[in-house]
């Protein structure tokens, strides 16, 4: 029988308009720090902050140790669904936030998001990328335009959002319980989030707040590119076309890989026939009409040369999603919760 969670989810005690805040950590000793600062002079005091080190060989504890918060060791390497999950069964709050150990959480923050819960009944939100990311490389400033975009053209003003994510995520303690927690059948950082949206109840209410904002690490291009074939592989796994995922039903996203998809094709046919290289200029007009919003951000925050890096960069980026998609169809590993 196959057995979709292995901690089990009890509810404990909430506290009225007390906030959770439950860091998961595996070796991101450098970045600590600023993310706990962040934290503590964020100018909210309702809360508790739950650090679950997932067996570390870095001194992450002992920078943890160095602030108030409740901390929990692994043993041995579990994963971040299983962590998030740990920590939520001892989190007295009515909200868990959930955020990765690698990034830093804008001024303020903290009080929006209580505000969201408490005054407008929300069940669930995240926050918004914002810059300069955690290193300022051209890498990061790339994916946090691209999340940004994504967000925009994804219905950011609707009531009602189509995504949920852990990287600063909020969600009410009784609904992530009643939802049995994430599935701790994904070992890595991969698409836990994601599934556990897909059993969202379609009443909930979730929100994205850009004033809720946060600055992510994102290390090299090489991070960036086997995250999105891993991630893709796994959202393979999942039915095609299913709702409430941030690949699967942003249209503006998926017609952006598609471009970049044909630049390739005609790239290639046209090294076989000549004839068709001009429709390698139609497809490039194309793409960038498409990603017009995002190349006039790129070029607003790093000028030309950002520019025309962010486009190729956006092209190549097809590649392993597209490879990771059909991998993932093409091998079963996971079943999510229906």
């Amino acid at each position: 029988m196959f057995i979709l969670f292995n901690t089990p989810m009890r509810a404990s005690g909430s506290v009225e308009g007390f906030i959770s805040i439950i860091i998961v950590n595996y070796n991101k000793e450098p970045y600590l720090k600023k993310l706990f600062d962040s934290i503590v002079h964020n100018g909210f005091e309702k809360y508790e902050i739950i650090f679950v080190d997932d067996f570390s060989g870095d001194q992450s504890v002992e920078i943890a140790r160095q602030y108030k918060s409740l901390i929990i060791h692994n043993k041995e390497n579990k994963g971040p669904a299983y962590c998030r999950n740990k920590g939520a069964q001892i989190a007295k709050g009515e909200v868990l936030l959930f955020c990765d150990s690698d990034i830093t959480i804008d001024k303020g923050s903290l009080s929006k998001i209580n505000q969201h819960f408490v005054q407008d009944k929300i069940d669930a939100m995240i926050g918004c990328p914002t810059y300069p990311p955690l290193h300022d490389n051209w890498v990061g400033n790339y994916r946090t335009i691209e999340i940004r975009s994504c967000l925009r053209t994804g219905n950011l003003k609707e009531e009602s959002l189509r995504l949920w994510s852990s990287t600063l995520g909020a969600i009410r303690k009784d609904l992530f319980l009643d939802l049995g927690g994430f599935n701790e059948e994904y070992k890595g950082p991969d698409i836990e989030d994601f599934e556990l949206y897909l059993r969202f109840p379609k009443e909930a209410k979730v929100i994205v707040d850009e004033d809720v904002m946060y600055h992510h690490l994102y290390k090299s291009h090489l991070d960036v590119i086997v995250k999105a074939f891993r991630r893709s592989f796994f959202l393979g796994n999942l039915r095609f076309g299913q709702k409430g995922n941030v690949y699967l039903d942003d249209k503006h996203r998926k017609i952006s890989i598609v471009f970049a998809l044909f630049i390739w094709l005609t790239v290639g046919v046209s090294l076989k026939i000549p004839m068709l290289s001009y429709s390698i200029i139609f497809c490039l007009f194309l793409k960038i009409y498409h990603d017009r919003l995002m190349l006039q951000k790129s070029f607003r925050l790093k000028g030309l040369f950002f520019v025309v890096y962010t486009f190729l960069f956006s092209c190549l980026m097809a590649i392993p999603v597209l490879f990771g998609f059909l991998s993932g169809k093409s091998f079963k590993i996971i079943c999510p919760k229906s």
